[in-house]
C-alpha cells in the first residue's frame, strides 16, 4: 500500500480560493467606500479652513484679496493660510482657486478640475449645506465647485 502524500487536494485548494474570493468581494467595495468618505472628510475640513482664512483676511483688511489663478496663493494670503497647502492638489483632486467677483459670487474658495465623483460632491454638499450644488454654500461653477463666502 502506498501512503498518502502530504499536501492539499485540488478540491481543498478550490474551496480555499472560493472563500478568499468571497471575502475579497465583500471587503474591497467597503474599503473603496471608506477611502472616498475619508477624502470627502478631508475636503470638508480643508474648505472650512481655507474659508476661515479668507474671512479673517477680510475682517482685518476690510475686503477680500484680489482674484488669483488656480493653485496660486492670492496676494497677501500666505500668512493667513499658514501651513495650508494651497498650491497642492485638493483631497478630491484639482487645484484650489480664489474667486473674487467671478461666476456671480463676490467671494468664494473654489476647486477647479477635480475628479471627485458626483456622489462625493453630493456628500460634501450635504455636510456643508442643503444637498444641492445649485443653491446654498457649495455650488457648481464652470470647471469645478465653489464654497461661497459672499
Amino acid at each position: 500500500m502506498r501512503g498518502r502524500a502530504n499536501g492539499f487536494t485540488l478540491v481543498e485548494l478550490m474551496i480555499v480560493i472560493a472563500v478568499i474570493s468571497l471575502l475579497g468581494s465583500i471587503a474591497i467595495p467597503r474599503f473603496a467606500r471608506a477611502r472616498e468618505t475619508t477624502r470627502v472628510t478631508l475636503m470638508y475640513a480643508d474648505m472650512k479652513t481655507a474659508a476661515s482664512a479668507f474671512e479673517v483676511y477680510a475682517m482685518e483688511n476690510t475686503d477680500y484679496p484680489p482674484n488669483s489663478a488656480p493653485g496660486a496663493v492670492p496676494a497677501g494670503m500666505a500668512p493667513y493660510l499658514g501651513k495650508f497647502k494651497w498650491d497642492q492638489e485638493s483631497p478630491l483632486g484639482g487645484q484650489w482657486n480664489w474667486d473674487f467677483d467671478r461666476y456671480g459670487f463676490r467671494a468664494a474658495v473654489s476647486v477647479t478640475g477635480h475628479h471627485g465623483s458626483a456622489a462625493a460632491m453630493l456628500e460634501l454638499d450635504l455636510r456643508l449645506d442643503d444637498g444641492s450644488t445649485s443653491t446654498g454654500i457649495l455650488r457648481a461653477r464652470p470647471g469645478g465647485h465653489a464654497y461661497v463666502l459672499e
